[in-house]
């Protein structure tokens, strides 16, 4: 998360690289058409998918936060 300032490009990173993610920054438009744009399709998917349990993880256990929920 260091070298990423939203938890979806670092996820990405995780899936493709650091050097690929950097390449496909900024954003041009919104972080969720972002996702969308991803050139590779196994990365754009685990990036939904980890987005996704993320959100289901919030919902389910509010009490415990995440690090990362005060993002902007």
């Amino acid at each position: 998360m260091k070298m990423f300032d939203r938890i979806e490009f670092a996820v990405a990173a995780y899936n493709a690289g650091q050097g690929a993610v950097g390449r496909w920054l900024p954003p041009k438009r919104s972080v969720e058409e972002w996702v969308e744009d991803i050139p590779y399709g196994e990365t754009r998917e685990f990036v939904r998918q980890v987005m996704a349990n993320r959100y289901i993880y919030r919902i389910t256990y509010p009490e415990t936060g995440l690090k990362g929920d005060q993002q902007k």
